[in-house]
């Protein structure tokens, strides 16, 4: 583990300079302020060895392993965690006993190195932070607020709360969206499959007939042979060309910002979108108010947990205001994202000395509009898919049928 030298004083004002262990400059200092001392610098040691080959090799694989870790896990952990400190155990305690109950043998060494590192005697957010993919900064600034004053079961409680109400609202549109997705991808394929192998079956019977067909029929055969032949192939090309230039453009700055423009400005959808990122927004920054963050850091924080580059960028104008001394609520009604409702809500909350609960109710508020909005598109999504499938199966049974009347009227002439 790479060392760092540091110089830092104590809440007495004595200066102090040593060495410690650390995986990063930003751990080093989470320790050093866990100590109870104020970092004036710290560098990385001269003296400092590389690390050795197994050691490396063995970071390189957990960081592997804790891909199948799910966010539930991690909710899971928190909510026993807060239960653990709230029985009266000890935090290398409660790890302890976490790392033998947690079933994912990935999550249970993870915390095993969490427990071993608090026993060492580094913080739990110093701790947390080699592990970012599992544990963000808004994890990591809570429980460092809860560990300095004390609170760290109400972090984690709240922690909990918080993803909870996350992964609720995530699974609430994932649910929405499935069926009118299984829908469409089954009725394509079937689609594909009648136009590239049944259709042209029944169109060579047609063109035996020796007759001009009718115009649907014509459409239909066209089309079957279109897709039969190169223009199938060329067809899935550009397709798959299509996606490869939206990830390239989104994977861009301008690129993300423009998508992220376009999510929003959709005719209904783009409802939904603005309620989903309001309320995080309302959520992640009231959670963090309520844990006792300072202002300016929690909407950082919170402009980093939004999701949508539109907003946070216009966040981003909104934390250089409030650095300047001014309130949240005035610099919020400026932008294009949040409603009077909200800035209303927040302006009376900064009055009335409760930001906090402001916001919280705020959130509360738009994921009942999110869950509304949700069933309302199911409802109008799904009978709109049946309309759009039964079309097209009635104008492909049409195209099929009109030149088989034509024949029987032929034959009973």
């Amino acid at each position: 583990m790479p060392a760092y030298e540091y110089r830092a004083k104590s809440r007495t004002g004595e200066l102090s300079t040593g060495v410690l262990d650390a995986d990063n400059e930003r751990v080093a200092v989470a320790k050093l302020q866990g100590q109870g001392l104020f970092p004036l610098s710290v560098r990385a040691s001269a003296a400092k060895a590389p690390a050795r080959g197994a050691e490396a090799a063995s970071v390189t694989r957990l960081t592997i392993r804790t891909r199948r870790i799910s966010p539930a896990d991690v909710t899971v952990f928190t909510r026993q965690m807060a239960d653990l400190l709230g029985g009266g155990l000890s935090l290398g305690r409660a790890l302890s006993v976490m790392r033998r109950q947690i079933e994912n043998e990935a999550f249970a060494e993870v915390v095993g190195k969490l427990a071993d590192d608090v026993q060492g005697g580094s913080t739990f957010a110093a701790a947390l932070a080699k592990y970012p993919r599992l544990f963000p900064e808004l994890f990591i600034g809570m429980i460092k607020t809860g560990e300095m004053a004390g609170t760290l079961e109400l972090s984690l409680e709240r922690l909990a709360e918080f993803m909870d109400s996350d992964q609720e609202l995530r699974g609430q549109v994932k649910s929405a969206m499935t069926y009118p997705a299984i829908m469409a991808v089954v009725g394509t394929a079937t689609i594909i499959v009648l136009l590239t192998f049944v259709i042209p079956r029944f169109a060579v019977m047609f063109e035996d007939v020796g007759r001009a067909l009718p115009l649907p029929t014509r459409i239909l055969t066209g089309l079957s042979r279109f897709l039969a032949g190169w223009g199938g192939l060329a067809v899935v090309a550009v397709v798959v060309a299509s996606v490869v230039w939206l990830r390239r453009r989104i994977g861009t700055e301008d690129g993300r910002m423009w998508f992220d423009g376009l999510k929003l400005r959709l005719p209904v959808f783009g409802t939904l979108v603005r309620r989903l990122v309001i309320a995080r927004f309302a959520r992640t920054l009231g959670v963090l108010l309520k844990n006792g963050v300072p202002i300016l850091p929690a909407l950082a924080m919170s402009r980093e947990m939004v999701g949508n580059s539109v907003l946070a960028r216009e966040l981003s104008g909104v934390q250089d205001n409030v650095r300047d001394g001014r309130s949240l609520a005035g610099p919020l009604s400026k932008s294009s994202v949040f409603p009077p409702m909200v800035t209303d809500m927040v302006a009376t909350g900064e009055e009335a000395g409760r930001l906090e609960e402001a916001l919280l109710r705020v959130a509360d508020s738009y994921d009942r509009e999110v869950s509304r909005t949700l069933r309302s598109l199911v409802s109008l999504i799904e009978p709109a898919m049946i309309l759009i499938m039964g079309s097209i199966v009635f104008f492909v049974v049409i195209a099929m049928l009109l030149p088989v009347f034509e024949m029987s009227a032929l034959i009973g002439a």
